[in-house]
């Protein structure tokens, strides 16, 4: 028995990814979501405020996309990427950041 458990685990510690659901996480970030990445800390944006950004400017993006995209557990759909490739493109520089809420304590 201890040999399948070896050998199980030496499955594992030698695959590229651990899978989570039975899919397979990606093994890298999609140019989209680097440029993501790249303008969010350009912007010294949250993740939470970029959401509202993408909101105001009509784009239904979520905070838990992306999360997931900037992980590496999901991607973004083929026109989803595009739709925000050519926004981060033509809005390199955000001028007003959504300010955070305060919260209750403060």
């Amino acid at each position: 028995m201890a040999s399948l458990d070896e050998s199980f685990s030496s499955k594992l510690a030698m695959s590229d990814a651990i899978c989570e659901d039975g899919v397979e996480m990606p093994k890298e970030l999609a140019p989209v979501i680097e440029h993501l990445k790249k303008w969010r800390t350009a912007n010294n944006l949250s993740q939470a405020q970029a959401t509202k950004v993408f909101n105001a400017a009509g784009l239904p993006i979520t905070l838990d996309s992306i999360q997931n995209w900037e992980i590496g557990r999901r991607s973004p759909t083929p026109l989803g990427a595009l739709a925000l490739a050519e926004f981060l493109n033509r809005n390199p520089r955000i001028k007003t950041p959504p300010t955070r809420r305060k919260k209750r304590n403060e």
